[in-house]
């Protein structure tokens, strides 16, 4: 009797382990563009590095902060002393020090030093966001690049059933002496060709939700499902609009112009260094056999430090800091420029995205009007296989170009977005 319940009661555990299993294979996890690109920026590990950048750059003001505040020291020493020397002084000694110190003139250099340190912070947050916009036009590729792969899929299925269906005509008429086994043989042919195109981007779909998946921080067994089809919408943006809006907000032009604030800065930090500095210096201390605090000694001093000859150090720094300066703004008017010349481009490479639609839109219904006529005839037994196939042939790749078209032009609306340095709302 135990030994019967003892096996039902394995039976019962790998029965619960096998369904758990089941469980956890069949998860699927659906997500539209917006969730893509939040799952994206949470496990995406430059972005992480950016925030822990942001965190230490933070931390570091505040450091820096902290040196326009007066220092207080206090220090406190007891000595007990040897037998061989209690004849000369008590056994006890004490020894008590609180001192305090305030920079009153550096020439402007903690000014600018925390303003440099305050810039860059803003840049760290500006990096931040840049990389951002950077993840999102890599993730929004894959996102379309699947989108298309599925779209395909559908194509490829569709054109295995029509020729499987052209493959069943051609054996009937075969048997009727219309069609002769070539029809059938070439139908056959052409049926293995678009099982083979299928088991390849049926492959290429796999890959790329892997990829994702990767990106995202998603489980391999988990099956991704997009909330999407892949469509278009236009969008009507002058050149003009474009301009204004990527040079008022690009987040690589707000760093350049932090960037130049930092140098101006450099150069202000060089020329304060030649001018004397004066710092204030308060210290109280006791010393005695005992600790007491009401007979010490109390001292203010001011310190003027000047350096009345260096060999030109500090000029040269000066130069150097200006140098610097002069070399940013070279490299600023390329930015500009670069910037400039990738708008251009953006909206070209949109415009043409846009027409080619047109044109695949255009082949694709002249296709399937081709195809249309070739099917009357070959099913009332006046063409052979060879010519509805190829036009079987043709239909299926307008449907490609059609969809590769629609691919091409998100990915252009998408790089103007990375241009502009914002999403594009369409209506």
């Amino acid at each position: 009797m135990k030994s019967k319940i003892y096996i039902i009661t394995i039976i019962c555990l790998l029965l619960s382990a096998v369904t758990v299993y089941a469980a956890e294979s069949d998860q699927k996890t659906v997500l539209s563009k917006e969730e893509v690109i939040e799952l994206a920026y949470k496990n995406n590990p430059d972005i992480i590095k950016l925030e822990k950048d942001l965190e230490i750059a933070k931390e570091g003001l505040k450091g820096v902060k902290a040196s326009f505040y007066p220092k207080i020291s206090l220090n406190s020493i007891y000595t007990l002393n040897s037998d061989q020397q209690l004849s000369t002084m008590s056994k006890d000694s004490y020894t008590f020090d609180l001192g305090l110190q305030q920079p009153l003139f550096m020439g402007g250099q903690l000014v600018a030093g925390y303003e440099q340190v305050k810039k860059n912070f803003e840049m760290t947050k500006l990096q931040l966001e840049d990389k951002r916009q950077e993840i999102r036009n890599q993730v929004l590729n894959q996102y379309y690049q699947i989108l298309q792969s599925k779209k395909m899929v559908e194509v490829n299925q569709q054109n295995i059933s029509t020729i499987k269906r052209y493959l069943e005509i051609a054996r009937i008429k075969k048997e009727v002496g219309i069609l002769t086994n070539t029809d059938v043989l070439r139908s056959q042919i052409d049926l293995n060709k678009g099982k083979q195109s299928l088991l390849q981007i049926e492959n290429s779909l796999k890959l790329s939700k892997l990829r994702l998946k990767n990106d995202l921080g998603i489980g391999k067994d988990v099956e991704l499902i997009l909330d999407d089809e892949l469509t278009w919408q236009e969008i009507n943006l002058t050149e003009a609009e474009v301009r204004e809006y990527a040079f008022a907000n690009r987040f690589d032009l707000q760093q350049l112009e932090l960037r130049e604030d930092v140098l101006e800065l450099e150069v202000d930090k060089a020329k304060g260094a030649k001018y004397p500095t004066l710092n204030l210096s308060s210290n109280y201390s006791t010393m005695g056999d005992s600790l007491k605090f009401d007979d010490g000694n109390f001292k203010v001093s001011l310190m003027l430090s000047y350096d009345i000859f260096d060999g030109g150090a500090k000029d040269s720094k000066v130069k150097q800091a200006k140098k610097e300066l002069e070399k940013f703004n070279i490299t600023e008017e390329q930015t500009l420029n670069n910037i400039g010349l990738a708008i251009q481009e953006s909206l070209l490479k949109v415009s043409e995205a846009r027409e080619n639609i047109e044109l695949a839109e255009l082949s694709l219904t002249q296709a399937k009007e081709n195809l249309r006529q070739n099917e009357i005839q070959y099913q009332e037994g006046l063409l052979s296989s060879f010519y509805v196939l190829e036009a079987q042939s043709t239909f299926k790749q307008a449907q490609t170009e059609y969809y590769k078209a629609i691919y091409n032009y998100n990915l252009a609306v998408a790089n103007l977005e990375r241009v502009m340095g914002r999403d594009i709302v369409t209506s």
